[in-house]
C-alpha cells in the first residue's frame, strides 16, 4: 500500500472477510480510505476487520450479500 492522500477516498471490497480481501481491505484503511468490508458468509471476518478499520479512524462497515444472486444485490 502507498501513504495516504489528503483525499484517500472510499472503497468497496468484495471477499473482505478473510484471507486476501480483508488484508486488501484493511491495507486500504491504514491509507485512510473509507472501507465497505463484503463478505459472503465469512461475516465475523468482515466486522472485525470494519472494527480494526474504524480505530484507526475512517468509516468502515461490514455488509453480507450473495453476489451470485441478483435479487439479493438490488
Amino acid at each position: 500500500m502507498t501513504a495516504a492522500s489528503p483525499s484517500a477516498g472510499a472503497a468497496l471490497v468484495t471477499g473482505a472477510g478473510r484471507r486476501l480481501g480483508l488484508a486488501l481491505a484493511e491495507g486500504l484503511a491504514a491509507d485512510g480510505w473509507d472501507v465497505c468490508f463484503h463478505h459472503g458468509r465469512s461475516a465475523e471476518g468482515a466486522e472485525a476487520g470494519a472494527a480494526r478499520a474504524r480505530a484507526r479512524g475512517v468509516t468502515a462497515s461490514a455488509v453480507g450479500c450473495d453476489l451470485s444472486d441478483p435479487a439479493a444485490v438490488e
